[in-house]
């Protein structure tokens, strides 16, 4: 019994072989498989899809972002130029955090520019705790957005 294969080119050698700039897959492929890695990408994304049609409306830029970039997020290679994709619905207090991921990513071209980093090809471990930690903090001002007092100046409330 032969079994048909997807005609997906390089992507199956990219899922198994290839890590770039990406803090979510290699923790879930280790946990499992590469594979599994990719399925849980694409899953998720289709998820937040699903989620977002259900709660927004067409109109939402998030609703659009959203599901690209968690699935990005959980993508095995996460090039800087990948982010374009989501630049277009970066028009709302929704998608800040991708705003802010969007620019914090900036610095990995570093990779490119800095003989010494393109020998390893691996994005140093503070470039990452920046790009992410950035975004990670910007998604947390959009979740939990803090109560502010305004100070009346000793006026009568």
């Amino acid at each position: 019994m032969t079994t048909a294969l997807l005609p997906l080119g390089a992507v199956p050698n990219v899922v198994a072989h290839i890590r770039f700039n990406a803090p979510v897959f290699p923790i879930v492929a280790a946990a499992s498989t590469p594979q599994v890695a990719a399925a849980i990408a694409v899953l998720l994304g289709l998820a937040i899809a699903v989620w977002a049609r259900w709660r927004l409306p067409i109109t939402d830029p998030a609703a659009w972002a959203w599901p690209m970039a968690v699935a990005l997020a959980c993508a095995p290679v996460i090039y800087p130029w990948y982010l374009l994709y989501f630049t277009p619905f970066l028009v709302s207090a929704a998608t800040v955090p991708l705003m802010v991921w969007s620019v914090s990513v900036l610095p990995v071209y570093l990779i490119w520019s800095v003989p010494a980093l393109r020998i390893a090809w691996v994005v140093p471990v503070s470039v990452m705790a920046f790009e992410y930690g950035a975004a990670a903090l910007a998604l947390a001002w959009l979740l939990f957005p803090v109560r502010r007092t305004v100070v009346t100046a000793g006026l009568p409330p």
